[in-house]
């Protein structure tokens, strides 16, 4: 079996490394695998599960086992409504800057979207001249062709390619090369960041969903759309590399988000987005997500004297649910373990801490089996971590009584559910807290998380996630319009819409700063930098905060602070 076999393999592992791969080599001796090298010291390690520890916790560390993301505008089609085509791009500013005196258009700039795909062969997509927006593909999900250069499985769509291909008459929706985007989702995001800076190009990256065995270990809805964190964190190094080949500044675009980590910023795949916002001619913008409504998170704070006390959370999970995992994150010194009660009233005692050892519990009548991973000291976050997957859930009030002990004062945890597309019915915390509900990886200083608003009445969207209550560093940069935003195939919600008219305005912006040499070597800090003085705010708010970060994204309000400072 070749390595491209062992990837696409649903008999292997997909373990995310951050340490040399050659000690992957020494400790896998005669055992099936191979390894997809990325950049920055990153590698994705493929082994084969049948002979070698089962996944969890235990065998493996939580860091090394890739998170799993959704889509941040899922399902929130609202047919052909194009009677607000402007609305949006007005709001923002995007639709001043792009009138004369300044006339930008993004051009000379590249945007990437780790998504869908893209229905290249659409109008929106093609300019006027008959060359393409978008610069290239590629498409993880197909093996036809041959894959870029420096990967090992998937297909690259080339320039040249699409060329070809819109050269031939009959331009329609299908694409010859075999690329489909059947959702449509990444064609909507590149619409959006074409419309705000039309003459920027797309590179695309169509990332494929994981496998089955990450679906049954984290219980996740087997309809829901749902991509690994290592596929994504490949496709970021694709978007990397293109922009390195063309020597080109690069927007990237992530319009995935997750409930999985600490949401501060800890996880590989927030590292590694770090690294890249830390360099020139870069901008990283992530959408916050959908999940400030939902009820998927909570806030827990036991008061401890001296002896171990003890709260009850709430959690209500609907009917015929197959599955599900939480995370119990906990601040240090403090050390906090569980007990569980059924809805029936049956009762699981304190589980008593035991490291490295992942523990089962049966329920006897309603036949739930639930699986409780302690994680002492969790690799990249230092923080305690208790990760529980629920089998077979009995519907109605679950009660997680969290025990906390340690020195006297107040022992703080969160807990967080899975995205609600993961679930397959309602499962919500019966006393949630709306904070801290922006999804990963929008929690980072390099970049751009943004929440979302309605740019029709300029309220905050309930559905958009929320940063930390009471923190200036664990939230968004920015609100940006992300109700009714008008794309190729009608008007869309969500954040994803939210995080892609945001990428095309630094488009916009880093063609004055870098291609007419206004701010050359600015990199993803100094454009949100530029972008947070130039916000819309009220004397009524203090800034910044977990609702709209430092205001809302308008880039005309940029450019006028910047004529102020002339």
């Amino acid at each position: 079996m070749d390595c491209k076999e062992m990837i696409l393999s649903d008999d292997f592992y997909n373990i995310l490394l951050d340490y040399p791969s050659d000690l992957a080599d020494n400790a896998l001796e005669g055992i099936p695998h191979c390894v997809q090298q990325l950049e920055d010291g990153y590698f994705v390690l493929y082994v084969d599960s049948r002979e070698t520890e089962p996944l969890n916790l235990m065998n493996y560390r939580y860091a090394y086992i890739p998170k799993c993301y959704a889509l941040l505008s899922p399902e929130q089609l609202q047919g052909a409504q194009m009677a607000a085509l402007a609305g949006a791009y007005e709001e923002s500013g995007i639709s001043a800057v792009q009138r004369p005196p300044l006339s930008l258009s993004g051009e000379g700039i590249l945007i990437g979207f780790v998504d869908t795909g893209v229905r290249y062969r659409l109008q929106e997509f093609v300019r006027e001249d008959g060359e393409s927006k978008i610069l290239s593909v590629w498409d993880q999900t197909l093996q036809s062709g041959d894959a870029p250069a420096g990967f090992l499985y998937g297909t690259e769509i080339t320039g040249e390619m699409i060329r070809e291909e819109l050269g031939r008459a009959g331009r329609g929706e299908e694409e010859a090369t075999g690329h489909r985007d059947e959702s449509g989702h990444g064609t909507q995001m590149a619409s959006v960041a074409l419309r705000a800076a039309p003459g920027a190009q797309i590179v695309m990256v169509k990332c494929r969903q994981i496998k089955p065995y990450l679906r049954r270990f984290y219980g996740i809805a087997q309809d829901a759309p749902a991509y690994g964190e290592d596929d994504i964190m490949a496709g970021i190094t694709y978007l990397e590399r293109v922009a390195q080949q063309q020597n080109r500044p690069l927007v990237i675009c992530i319009t995935m988000g997750t409930n999985m980590g600490d949401h501060r910023g800890n996880s590989l795949l927030n590292r590694y987005m770090e690294r890249i916002g830390e360099r020139r001619l870069r901008c990283v913008v992530v959408g916050g997500g959908n999940e400030g409504n939902f009820g998927h998170h909570y806030k827990g704070n036991v008061e401890l004297a001296e002896e171990m006390r003890y709260e009850d959370v709430e959690i209500r999970v609907g009917e015929n649910v197959s599955g599900f995992s939480l995370e119990l994150w906990g601040n240090i010194p403090y050390n906090f373990s569980i007990a569980l009660r059924a809805p029936d009233g049956e009762l699981a005692e304190r589980i008593p801490i035991r490291y490295g050892q992942e523990r089962r519990v049966r329920f006897v009548f309603g036949g739930t089996l639930v699986y409780v991973s302690y994680v002492y000291v969790e690799r990249n976050t230092g923080a305690q971590l208790i990760f529980v997957r629920f089998t077979d859930p009995s519907p109605g009030v679950w009660t997680l009584r969290v025990y906390a002990e340690g020195e006297p004062g107040v022992a703080e945890y969160h807990i967080w559910l899975p995205v609600e597309t993961f679930l397959e019915k309602p499962t919500y915390f019966l006393r949630p807290d709306p904070y801290f509900t922006m999804t990963e990886p929008a929690y980072f200083a390099t970049g751009i998380g943004n929440t979302y608003y309605d740019w029709e009445d300029g309220s905050f969207a309930l559905g958009s996630g929320r940063g930390e209550e009471m923190s200036r560093e664990n939230g968004p940069a920015l609100s940006v319009a992300g109700v009714d935003v008008a794309t190729v195939s009608g008007n869309v919600t969500g954040s994803g819409v939210s995080a892609s008219l945001m990428a095309g305005a630094a488009a916009l912006f880093m063609e004055w700063a870098i291609i007419r040499q206004g701010d050359p070597l600015l990199g993803s800090v100094e454009v949100r930098n530029y972008f947070i003085r130039g916000a819309v705010r009220t004397a009524d708010d203090a800034y910044p905060n977990p609702v709209w970060g430092y205001g809302k994204m308008n880039i005309e309000g940029v450019f006028r602070e910047l004529i102020e400072e002339i």
